[in-house]
């Protein structure tokens, strides 16, 4: 039996970015009430930002006029667009999840940052547990998947030789929030068949996984 796992990023991937040259040190703030809600920058000056849940002010980034940014460079600052569009977007129409609101206030962040976070980070399926399915009706076919803030869903798939056999979505465990549950509709010959697993997180990534009998 063999089990893999993808992950299709909304967008996809890692890469890496590249460093700004910062010019000047950086000022902490010690109970400052104008710093506990300062963002952005001042000017081209100044930036304030926020590490470990703390604020502090930086010199703002300086790049030269010749700078040449690779292609991944230019992949990754894309798709940082798209992740802060949907940050602002999620905000902005007040349809802010409250895992983002538990979270931030949990780890001194803001919803603002958790839902860029998130974006960056598809869900991780762990395992496909086909145990209790022996190619009946009404068995079980339990998905183990989590995700760095909330999995949505979980949908199922089983093929054979290519054609669709059946597919829906699985339940979530009632105990335990990583498990997912579908329950088989027809009957079906085990051996060639293929499990596929979707899970989707809030910003829309999917992690698909399939173990083959």
């Amino acid at each position: 039996m063999l089990f893999m796992e993808e992950s299709r990023r909304n967008p996809t991937g890692n890469p890496e970015t590249g460093r700004a040259e910062i010019r000047g040190r950086k000022m902490k703030s010690k109970g400052n009430l104008v710093m506990k809600y300062a963002s952005g920058g001042v000017g081209k000056q100044l930036i304030a930002k926020t590490w470990k849940g703390r604020p502090y002010v930086a010199s703002y980034p300086y790049y030269p006029d010749d700078r040449k940014f690779s292609e991944k460079q230019l992949d990754h600052q894309m798709r940082f667009r798209r992740a802060t569009s949907y940050a602002k977007g999620t905000i902005d129409q007040g349809l802010v999840p409250e895992a983002y609101e538990r979270i931030a206030d949990r780890k001194r962040l803001t919803v603002y940052n958790v839902a860029i976070k998130d974006f960056f980070h598809p869900p991780d399926i762990f395992s496909i547990d086909m145990q209790e399915y022996t190619g009946k009706a009404g068995e079980e076919i339990v998905v183990e998947a989590l995700d760095d803030v909330e999995v949505t869903s979980v949908h199922v798939k089983l093929r054979r030789e290519g054609e669709v056999i059946e597919e829906g979505e699985a339940i979530q465990d009632k105990y335990n929030a990583a498990a997912w549950r579908y329950t088989t509709q027809k009957e079906n010959g085990i051996e060639g068949t293929v499990v596929e697993a979707y899970a989707e997180d809030l910003p829309g990534n999917v992690t698909k996984g399939e173990v083959e009998l």
